[in-house]
């Protein structure tokens, strides 16, 4: 009882101490924003930086409540939720902050900015007003804003700007006008913004691109256009933007590169064209191209040239979702000195003979995908020269079994993602090759119909419970990541994390399949083939070395002239026809050897009879054709007797 109370009493004593703390903070809080601040609507603190911060995130605002904040606010941040929208309108109360460095006001259906809203707040450095329902901007809404860097329009109801419509925006850095109405970017609409360096115009029907448009910004380092409808860029755009880094033209409507398409950006890092409607890539595309990154996922590409990639530098290549079978050895050689990333997702055209090749040209690559490429099975060696690869992505396949041979090369695996394929069970072997990589960290194995039974989970089971970075993403046992019995029907959807070796039942769905040895590997091909190739010569020797033998055979005894064998074939006849018609016996012993064509025109051929067709003939049951061979002398020691012709037996 008396250690009841006791624990009671430390419950108590620490609630109050949460409490006293709370207090404290919020005394503090108080104490440093003067009592002033527009509760219980929003919340004031200090932020990460230790600056003042007023944020209003629950929704539903019709008004700012300027009078109740402190007016050296550094921070203020008025984001509704999508489901609670605000209802404001912005004027010119934001002059009494005069140390207000950042504002954000973010879905609340702002209808205009107003002209000169911001006069006289030449401390702030970031205006946000993304999600509103701003239709028009003009010049004189940024006036006074002197010093702000960071613009965000992005996702209002703008549908056209006037030029120089940011002039008053000298020092601005980065501008934000995605996904808005605008169909057209007038003429010098960005005068003035020498500074700029990050431009995002995504989601606006645009076209095209004029060139005169950006000769205002030629310190760009960033150009985004997602989804702006272009079909073409004219090349003296580049030319303008000498100092681009970052270009993204996704989800446009590109059907073709131009040989050098890219060769005025000397710069240009990061190149995104995912999306389009590209078929082919062609010698030189990006020659001489200093990219660390090249995205080309999502288009028709049917072919990459042997020199697409002539001199360049490419670090991180993707290619998911294309429609190529083959790629060429040499096209990924051009880059074997740079390139250390590789998707190759959602390509189940995609020959497993092609890839061998290229990881055999790449061995630096530190992070491969081939996701969802409907591979049942993997070459044995198709990591062999992977000693680097660090990430490697087979989720969404069909792979059924892996074997300790497919990753005993990767010496330096920190992650594994195996989801969502048919394994029912794991090699002891491949969990035990894992568990002894220093570097691994992180397995992805949900998705998969485990048959939970001693045959398919055993080790699978152990290995689960105790390997850290496993439990590490199934600390739930009903989260996502977390494996769950498919059979046997007992412990369907079981949570492997839950379960205990004792409820396994023995080899109820048989033990787990092993990998086909028709596997798509091009040397497994190669030895077959010679196989067969060495059988097939063995047996063509084995029938020229019988062929011979049986020729030499025949030309000494000429048994090519025999007739069939009588035994066997019974072509001896009945006494009454070798007596013949007219009763003589000879003539019938003259037709047993000499017809079959052996009399012709009246002439008979003698030929050579052997001891084999004699002791037939001795062995017969007809007396009358015993006492004529023994008439004329005939013995089993003769190994071949010359018979005379038919009168001598007359």
């Amino acid at each position: 009882m008396g250690g009841i109370i006791s624990w009671l009493r430390l419950v108590l004593l620490g609630l109050a101490v949460i409490v006293l703390l709370a207090g404290r903070a919020e005394g503090t809080s108080r104490a440093i924003f003067g009592g002033l601040c527009p509760e219980p609507v929003c919340e004031c603190d200090l932020d990460e930086r230790g600056r003042m911060e007023v944020a209003c995130l629950h929704g539903h605002m019709h008004e700012i409540p300027m009078s109740r904040m402190n007016p050296s606010t550094e921070v203020i941040r008025i984001v509704a939720p999508a489901h609670q929208p605000n209802q404001l309108t912005i004027g010119r109360f934001f002059r009494q902050f005069k140390r207000l460095e950042e504002l954000h006001i973010v879905g609340s259906n702002i209808p205009n900015i107003g002209e000169n809203s911001f006069w006289g707040v030449q401390s702030l450095r970031i205006l946000n007003l993304t999600r509103n329902n701003i239709s028009i901007i003009v010049d004189t809404n940024f006036k006074g804003l002197v010093n702000v860097e960071n613009l965000s329009l992005a996702e209002n109801a703008i549908e056209s700007f006037v030029s120089a419509s940011f002039q008053h925006l000298p020092k601005l850095k980065s501008l934000d006008l995605a996904n808005n109405r605008v169909n057209k970017l007038v003429e010098r609409l960005f005068y003035n913004l020498h500074m700029l360096e990050i431009l995002n115009l995504s989601g606006n029907w645009i076209r095209e691109l004029h060139p005169d448009v950006f000769r205002d910004i030629w310190r760009l380092k960033e150009l985004r256009c997602r989804l702006c409808g272009l079909k073409t860029i004219n090349p003296l755009l580049y030319a303008l933007l000498p100092d681009l880094r970052e270009l993204d033209l996704s989800h446009n409507e590109f059907k073709y590169l131009n040989r050098d398409e890219f060769g005025g950006l000397g710069r240009l890092e990061i190149l995104h064209l995912d999306g389009n409607q590209i078929s082919a890539v062609t010698d030189e595309t990006f020659r001489s191209l200093r990219l660390q990154k090249l995205s080309l996922n999502y288009n028709r590409i049917v072919r990459i040239d042997r020199h697409a990639f002539f001199n360049s530098t490419i670090e991180r290549l993707f290619l998911s979702g294309n429609k190529f079978e083959t790629l060429e050895r040499v096209t990924f050689s051009e880059i074997k000195k740079s390139l250390i990333e590789l998707e190759l997702n959602r390509n189940p055209k995609l020959k497993l003979s092609s890839l061998l090749l290229i990881l055999a040209e790449n061995p630096q690559l530190n992070r491969l995908s081939l996701a969802n490429n409907n591979y049942e099975d993997l070459p044995l060696d198709l990591f062999e020269l992977q000693g680097e690869l660090r990430f490697l992505n087979l989720s969404g396949n069909n792979l059924f079994a892996l074997f300790p041979h497919q990753l005993s090369h990767l010496y330096k695996l920190e992650m594994l993602d195996l989801s969502h394929n048919q394994f029912k069970g794991l090699d002891p072997d491949v969990l035990s090759h894992i568990q002894r990589l220093k570097t691994f960290h992180l397995i992805r194995l949900e998705g998969n119909p485990w048959i939970c039974d001693l045959c398919n989970i055993q080790g699978l089971l152990r290995w689960v419970q105790t390997a850290e970075y496993f439990r590490g993403g199934c600390s739930d046992p009903f989260g996502p990541h977390c494996l769950r019995c498919s059979g046997p029907p007992p412990l369907v959807d079981k949570s492997l994390i839950t379960l205990e070796e004792s409820q396994l039942e023995w080899c109820t769905h048989g033990a787990q399949p092993t990998i086909s040895i028709l596997s798509d590997d091009p040397r497994l091909g190669l030895f077959i083939g010679c196989g067969l190739i060495i059988l097939v010569l063995i047996a063509a020797a084995v029938g020229i070395i019988a062929r011979s033998r049986w020729h030499a055979a025949h030309y000494y005894t000429h048994e090519s002239e025999r007739p069939e064998n009588p035994v066997h074939q019974q072509s001896v006849p009945p006494p009454g026809e070798i007596e013949g018609n007219n009763g003589n016996n000879g003539e019938g012993f003259d037709n047993l050897y000499y017809n079959n064509g052996n009399y012709k025109n009246n002439k008979w051929n003698r030929m050579i009879a052997t001891i084999d067709e004699i002791n037939a003939y001795v062995d017969t049951p007809y007396p009358e054709l015993e006492n004529s061979l023994h008439h004329h002398h005939i013995t089993d020691t003769d190994t071949n007797i010359m018979l005379p012709p038919p009168s001598s037996y007359r």
